[in-house]
């Protein structure tokens, strides 16, 4: 019995150590995968604060630009707007409310993307950081097209006093 034990023991170590350099290797490459893993989950990190610092940037400014036409809106009580012709006027009114309705969507748009992308990111199941990362920039594109065209409305709004002013000299 005692022999039977013992010859069992060293069997076991014999095949142990005759695929012992496989187990390694395996063991090594399953640490080697994990390694890049968390390597590229640490990359696409720092895209997810980039992405989202940038669409809080912009949310920032568009609720200036907002703010801004809002306030523009009581310059239509002065008398180069009341003496502007009427197509100016309009236009000027139309520039205003086309910028502020711009902005707010960006605002609105820029803080979803913001307070819904990390938390996707975080809490959703394997893989979904770059589900949440391509998601955010893909958002985040349409919201700076919005953000071009409220600027472009912009633009509009200062023509009555310009011709105005023009048509004073």
């Amino acid at each position: 019995r005692g022999r039977c034990w013992l010859s069992r023991i060293l069997q076991a170590r014999r095949r142990a150590s005759a695929g012992g350099p496989t187990y390694m290797l395996i063991a090594d490459k399953h640490r080697l995968e994990n390694q890049t893993k968390v390597k590229l989950l640490a990359i696409r990190e720092t895209e997810l604060e980039l992405y989202v610092q940038n669409c809080r940037q912009v949310g920032f400014v568009a609720a200036i630009i907002g703010g801004l036409a809002y306030f523009s809106f009581l310059y239509t009580k002065r008398d180069y707007y009341q003496e502007a012709h009427w197509f100016a006027r309009v236009l000027y009114v139309t520039g205003l409310t086309c910028t502020m309705s711009l902005a707010l969507t960006i605002v609105l748009a820029t803080t979803t993307i913001a307070m819904l992308g990390p938390g996707l990111a975080l809490r959703g199941p394997d893989g979904s950081m770059n589900t949440a990362v391509d998601g955010i920039l893909l958002e985040f594109e349409l919201a700076s097209r919005l953000f071009s065209r409220c600027v472009q409305a912009v633009s509009p709004p200062p023509l009555p006093w310009l011709l105005h002013s023009s048509s004073h000299r």
